[in-house]
């Protein structure tokens, strides 16, 4: 009768870890789901910036020869305002070009410091997990003594 007992509860705990099981699973898989998709939009990030890089570059090298003319082209100012000017816009569209990166970085780390979360409970859930398990372990061994003394 004990013994029928026994095997219930070592059943119903088995049922509860493979459920709990299950549950982590489908946690972890959300997870990495989540992470692919995080390192996607990083990898377009990463891209965006290193164009953002070269535009900016070449928009240097344009200022430096610019100031190099400059000198010879003073009779010609109005021209080369106007120049400038095309400059100054380009550089106000980086700028920007600039703060939306920015925002989107906040965006990605706020996302980044979500996932840390959601795996800090994954972690504490595991050791919540094991924790049970190691409970239960002892709970079985001591039921095993007590049917041993019984029989």
């Amino acid at each position: 009768m004990e013994q029928q007992k026994f095997q219930e509860v070592v059943l119903e705990v088995l049922k509860d870890l493979k459920e709990g099981q299950v549950r982590l699973e489908m946690k972890i898989d959300k997870l990495e789901v989540g992470m692919d998709k995080l390192e996607a939009r990083m990898d377009k990030l990463e891209e965006k910036v290193e164009k953002l890089e070269a535009k900016v570059d070449k928009l240097e090298e344009k200022v430096d020869r610019l100031d190099l003319r400059l000198g010879s082209l003073e009779q010609q100012a109005e021209g080369m305002d106007k120049r400038l000017s095309e400059v100054e816009e380009r550089v106000g569209s980086l700028q920007q070009d600039m703060v939306t990166v920015k925002e989107k970085l906040r965006a990605i780390e706020v996302q980044v410091i979500e996932n840390t979360e959601t795996l800090t409970e994954v972690k504490d859930s595991i050791e919540y997990m094991l924790d049970k398990e190691k409970q239960n372990e002892r709970e079985i061994f001591l039921l095993k003594k007590k049917l041993k003394k019984e029989a």
